[in-house]
């Protein structure tokens, strides 16, 4: 399960990462094969808990990789996934919508939107409480962030 004890094996890590790099290539065949890994993997259940190692506690990995992370972690809650792998993403993408880079706040909203229409906003109040709470903050950044969220 994903509780908070989930440590990544650091070379599913390192792939997982890579295969998020070699998707903005511009070659065709790379491309494919990108898509090919990424339809693979994506059908394993941890595979979005690498997605959210890479996009909310990678800081110091490529901003667009890190995006491209989040969409995959979007399109990931958008299908049926575990209820604990759920928890997990919740709270790191709540996290996300402070963070210092703007893309990325952005896409952590667009989680947070999916999610909660996927599975109702009812099902997820703290998200709407700790946005509204974000909107008094005085970084502007976490202002930001939350507004995109809401």
């Amino acid at each position: 399960g994903a509780n908070g004890q989930w440590v990544p094996d650091e070379l599913t890590l390192q792939q997982s990462l890579q295969l998020l790099q070699q998707a903005g290539m511009q070659d065709n065949a790379v491309q494919q094969q990108v898509h090919q890994m990424l339809q693979q993997v994506s059908q394993k259940p941890d595979f979005n808990l690498y997605l959210v190692q890479i996009f909310a506690n990678m800081p110091k990995a490529d901003e667009i990789v890190r995006q491209r992370a989040g969409l995959l972690l979007k399109n990931a809650v958008n299908r049926d996934i575990p209820q604990d792998i759920l928890e997990y993403v919740k709270a790191a993408v709540l996290q996300m919508v402070q963070d210092p880079a703007r893309s990325l706040r952005h896409t952590a909203g667009s989680v947070i939107t999916t999610i909660c229409q996927r599975h109702g906003v009812s099902s997820w109040l703290a998200a709407l409480e700790g946005l509204c709470e974000s909107l008094a903050n005085p970084n502007p950044d976490v202002r930001d962030g939350a507004w995109s969220a809401l």
